[in-house]
């Protein structure tokens, strides 16, 4: 609803950018100030039946494209008019997709089948396969070659200039997690599923070097830390855990750091001029809640990556020395004495 000169205008659009044309120019200035400083916009129909499982937005800033389930689909919608513009259904789930051109209008997509779809503007435009069941998908544009990771030692290259399959990269690990593409000069780095990163020259196809994030870690975490990675990795061999692994690679937009997200909550961030990371940071996902069994006296101790609940029992101010202490009901782990239900005040003496 917006207030006019006398009287009240009631908009019934979902953009809520229109205004009456009888107002005034300065009034009618005014009014789109206002709106402007506190109005949230949302894009329509931005959901799914099932699950959202990538999110990608075009070079332009324009489009942005998501891929979920179910069924598999895509869905692109146009962020000037706030709405879909289309959406496509595939016969397989989406893995991870890749925007090829500045805008919306070519993209390739990895489906759960090994199979990798080309899309133009007017829909599937070819598909081939690969011979691994693929994880990672990246784009180089100095050499207009696509790159494709997965569950094996190579890392496939499709030149999309031929249009022909190029002998892959030996990268010698047990399968390929995450792929980036430096902004600058195309340098790529590789995320294994063994816990290092590796990073390639595109143009001699040969390794630069390597590292392990998981030994920054342990260095961060210390000797407590050390401690309880050899427990929760004892642990994870007991119950039969995947390997440690690098799980997802960014560049910034210079060029000259990089992060490595590791498949147990951790980020490195490296710059790419020294072996040493700059910072280690820690989710904290192996945070669990402790025992909360209520009248039960005999709990685990508690551990340094659980979340221990607060006493909840309210503490009565302290009046002339004299402490006040209100305790629960009977039962409460705690609680001291009493048979009789409701609460139980103990004064000490001063």
């Amino acid at each position: 609803m917006q207030r006019g000169e006398a009287a009240k205008v009631y908009n019934l659009s979902s953009a809520g950018k229109a205004l009456p044309g009888w107002l005034s120019a300065k009034r009618r200035r005014s009014l789109q100030r206002e709106s402007a400083a506190g109005r949230l916009e949302v894009v329509q129909n931005l959901q799914f039946p099932t699950a959202c499982a990538r999110v990608k937005v075009s070079a332009d800033g324009e489009t942005l494209m998501a891929t979920g389930a179910y069924p598999p689909q895509l869905r692109a919608y146009e962020l000037r008019e706030l709405s879909m513009k289309y959406q496509y259904h595939f016969v397989s789930d989406v893995v991870q997709f890749q925007i090829l051109s500045p805008d919306w209008k070519k993209a390739v997509f990895l489906l759960s089948d090994r199979t990798l779809q080309f899309h133009s503007q007017f829909g599937k435009h070819h598909a081939t396969r690969i011979p691994h069941f693929g994880r990672a998908l990246a784009y180089q544009r100095e050499t207009c070659e696509l790159l494709v990771g997965g569950a094996g030692p190579e890392l496939f290259r499709l030149s999309l200039e031929r249009g022909s399959h190029l002998s892959p990269l030996q990268c010698g690990c047990a399968g390929v997690a995450a792929l980036g593409v430096h902004p600058a000069h195309g340098m790529l780095a590789v995320g294994t599923t063994d816990g290092t990163v590796q990073c390639w020259d595109p143009r001699q196809r040969r390794m630069l070097g390597s590292c392990r994030p998981f030994d920054a870690v342990d260095d961060a975490s210390g000797a407590a830390g050390a401690a309880a990675a050899a427990a929760a990795a004892a642990a994870a061999a007991a119950a039969a855990a995947p390997a440690l692994e690098v799980s997802a690679l960014r560049f910034d937009p210079r060029g000259l750091q990089l992060a490595a997200g590791t498949s147990t909550g951790q980020v490195v961030v490296y710059d790419i001029r020294r072996a040493a990371p700059l910072r280690v940071k820690d989710h904290m996902c192996k945070l669990r809640p402790g025992p909360t069994a209520r009248g039960s006296r005999s709990q685990a101790p508690a551990s340094p990556a659980q979340v221990r609940p607060a006493d909840r029992r309210p503490q009565v101010p302290r009046r002339g020395g004299a402490a006040h202490h209100l305790h629960g009901r009977e039962g409460d782990p705690g609680v001291g004495g009493g048979d009789r239900g409701g609460a139980h005040v103990h004064r000490a003496a001063r």
